[in-house]
């Protein structure tokens, strides 16, 4: 048996107002739906013209992830790599049988330079981007939500006001079980690689978790609990299956860094047209296949992993009793 805190009273009615109940769907309509509307680069468009701020992070992200990260990678693999095997080529062995550096020695000559690379340029890039492209991505969500949905959502602005110390509750474990929780689930989409036909489970676990970032954001904007987030991802999980299917087909394939790079390249483009989505939920009284739930638990699995790691960390239970109103209430499942 689950325990988790539901929202601050003040949130509850406004993620009610902000979940507007839509017409449901079969599942495979919802998941056309979701690709579909992965294509609506015409909202990006739109927003980057009458909005300079979203306009510029977009251009420092692409310039920061498109031209210098994955253009360095280039360099190196389709340059340098190269080159040095010319110049181990025709500059140091003779022309006679004997070379100067034996294919062994070349191999690790080649290793080294790699390995020096990586060290001096790639991993020390790889960290910079993502914590600049965390500032580009919130700048392009903020501006994406006030343009597609209004100004931010009050909620957690007006718990601050009325309750500091159950805000400052409400945020960091909220914070940190998301945190937890999403690191969880990206582990269980590593493993499931591993089981009989791993490729097609991984990729259809990628496109959720893809989903789950790029429609997070908006979330957060409209003041959504973790538990409301939850909920409303696994009641639309056929539109999200679909909507992250593009997204994960072009950068699933890559090596690491290059996925990495092309990832955070095109993410903000993708936070623009979540936030300007309408999901639609899923129902399988709408499906031949009468076995499909209108709910599927996707993050059942690693929320019960994760309440079971936060179990196990320190925490302040009794500031956070203190901090919650007295209409706070808590619900199982």
């Amino acid at each position: 048996m689950e325990e988790r805190r539901v929202p601050h009273p003040l949130l509850e009615q406004k993620e009610r107002r902000d979940q507007n109940v839509i017409e449901t769907q079969a599942p495979w309509r919802c998941i056309w739906q979701g690709v579909y509307d992965s294509f609506q680069f015409v909202k990006v468009y739109k927003l980057l013209r009458r909005n300079p701020e979203s306009r510029e992070s977009v251009k420092s992200c692409v310039l920061l992830n498109g031209v210098l990260f994955i253009g360095s990678l280039a360099f190196y693999q389709f340059g340098m790599v190269p080159f040095l095997h010319l110049i181990l080529e025709y500059a140091w062995n003779s022309k006679s049988t004997d070379s100067v550096l034996s294919p062994e020695s070349q191999l690790l000559l080649e290793r080294f330079l790699g390995s020096l690379f990586n060290i001096t340029w790639v991993f020390p890039m790889f960290f910079l981007a993502k914590i600049l492209n965390g500032l580009y991505y919130q700048r392009v969500a903020n501006a994406s939500f006030e343009s597609f949905r209004g100004a931010s959502a009050p909620g957690y602005m007006d718990v601050r006001n009325k309750d500091l110390a159950g805000w400052i509750s409400l945020m960091l474990s909220d914070a940190v079980y998301t945190v937890v929780m999403e690191t969880v689930l990206i582990i269980e989409t590593s493993l499931v690689g591993m089981l009989p036909y791993g490729l097609y489970i991984s990729i259809i676990f990628n496109c959720w978790v893809t989903s789950l970032y790029c429609f997070e954001y908006g979330w957060l904007n409209a003041g959504w609990s973790l538990q409301a987030r939850v909920v409303y991802f696994e009641k639309h999980w056929a539109y999200f299956l679909g909507f992250g299917f593009p997204f994960v087909i072009a950068t699933y394939f890559m090596s690491f860094l290059y996925s990495t790079a092309l990832f955070s390249m095109l993410f903000p483009f993708f936070v623009i047209i979540a936030t300007a989505a309408t999901p639609v939920p899923s129902s399988y009284k709408k499906s031949v296949l009468s076995l499909i739930p209108d709910r599927l638990p996707i993050c059942t699995p690693s929320r019960q992993i994760t309440s079971s790691i936060m179990m196990l960390l320190p925490s302040p239970r009794k500031s956070t009793k203190q901090a919650r109103p007295q209409n706070a209430r808590t619900v199982s499942s």
